[in-house]
């Protein structure tokens, strides 16, 4: 499987997916808010989703109810503390490590991704001589890793994202010591990602401590530098993580409006796939056809000039009246054209792998912009394509099934049927 690109997926998770060989086409796609809406109900717990509030409500339909906690927070939560440069943050963190280490403190170091876990385990080990573990996307042993990381003297690497769901067990004596201390090494782009590391410390009334540290050129400013007056404070930083926070926001709901209409051609099409499958009389396949053509998009199938009509311009019967007369007789056609369509289904699957390939890089475009009031009219123009990509479409299967003799055995019959009711009238 593969992940569409989105805001909401950090480096790891994506690494965390089977890598797609580029001969590789996608045959079948779906969304989570659609997957999830096939259950009769759905629910969820985190101790941050107040938080994510307006994304549920906007993206899942689902509402958000706060909990009063079973037992008081014990854990502090130092203020975030920033730095003109990387260098005097990295020193700063390093001086952290040293002075809760030599206590016994176990520390989890939170990281944005990857390459940053790996640049804080090496500095840590070449300055200070302290052995960590450390736990990435490829880390076998991640349950194990996480599950150790509150054992006294342990020192414990991650993305902010790594080894989530696994209780962190602490000793009385590390209790004593202050608990878990977590060190959190830049900001994220949500500050409920900020505030599920600073979670991973006094849990369930237990002691913990937090720490928070940014500097200027962390990649969270990148675009946002000019934004900044004078030198960075708190405040300046969590104003530009509220900013992407709403950038990221506008681009989720309308990445969700698109997956929208994809899910709605998806129920279309395996509506119309299954009806041709079954065993049954189930002729219903014909009646999504009617529907699609009566659409007050699918002006082109009148158009006996069109490219997508297998009618040519000789001829007195436009697509749409083929199609219209198959769905007008199904009794006499519908157990042929069902037979016909089953053999055809391969071809009309690669022409849906051809329509999810368009809308994926439809879906690309979109995850790559940034959704601002200025180019709110991008929206329409992608929807407008998608439409495009749609139409083509089903004229393609429109035109698989008038193919070959379909047109010459709907002229015949049609022909046959005129001469009986002209004789019947006669008499």
């Amino acid at each position: 499987m593969k992940i569409l690109s989105s805001p909401n997926y950090t480096d790891e998770q994506k690494a965390k997916v089977t890598k797609i060989d580029s001969i590789q086409s996608t045959n079948g796609m779906i969304t989570f808010p659609s997957l999830l809406s096939m259950y009769k109900g759905v629910s969820g717990m985190s101790g941050t989703l107040l938080e994510a509030e307006e994304y549920f409500e906007n993206i899942y339909n689902m509402e958000v109810v706060g909990i009063r906690s079973n037992k008081k927070t014990e854990r502090v939560d130092n203020e975030l503390e920033v730095f003109e440069n990387s260098r005097d943050k990295v020193k700063r963190i390093l001086e952290l490590v040293k002075e809760k280490h030599a206590k016994g403190q176990p520390i989890l170091i939170g990281t944005i991704n990857i390459k940053e876990s790996q640049y804080i385990y090496d500095l840590i080990k070449e300055n200070l001589g302290i052995e960590c573990a450390l736990l990435n996307a490829n880390s076998k042993e991640e349950h194990e890793i996480i599950k150790n990381a509150g054992a006294k003297g342990a020192v414990t690497i991650a993305t902010n994202m790594a080894g989530r769901g696994v209780n962190i067990k602490m000793s009385k004596e590390v209790e004593e010591l202050g608990g878990l201390c977590v060190i959190g090494t830049s900001l994220n782009t949500s500050e409920r990602v900020d505030n599920q590391l600073r979670g991973r410390a006094g849990r369930q009334g237990g002691k913990g401590e937090s720490y928070l540290f940014t500097s200027f050129d962390d990649s969270i400013y990148d675009g946002y530098r000019d934004f900044i007056d004078g030198e960075l404070t708190p405040k300046k930083a969590r104003h530009i993580q509220k900013i992407i926070e709403s950038r990221d926001m506008s681009q989720l709901i309308n990445m969700n409006k698109f997956h929208n209409y994809f899910d709605n051609l998806r129920k279309d099409y395996y509506y119309i796939r299954d009806s041709i499958l079954s065993d049954n009389k189930d002729f219903a396949f014909l009646d999504g056809f009617s529907q699609f053509i009566s659409s007050s998009h699918i002006v082109h199938l009148n158009d006996k000039h069109n490219p997508f009509t297998i009618a040519d311009v000789e001829d007195e019967m436009t697509t749409q009246d083929y199609l219209q007369y198959l769905i007008e007789n199904k009794a006499e056609f519908g157990s042929m054209l069902k037979s016909r369509l089953k053999k055809l289904l391969p071809e009309m699957d690669r022409n849906w792998g051809m329509l999810l390939n368009s809308f994926e890089d439809i879906m690309h475009n979109i995850s790559n912009d940034s959704f601002t009031n200025k180019q709110a009219n991008e929206a329409t123009i992608y929807s407008e394509n998608f439409n495009e990509a749609r139409n083509i479409f089903f004229s393609n299967i429109i035109n698989i099934i008038l193919g070959n003799n379909i047109k010459q055995i709907i002229k015949e019959h049609k022909k046959i049927k005129e001469l009986s009711n002209n004789s019947s009238k006669k008499m």
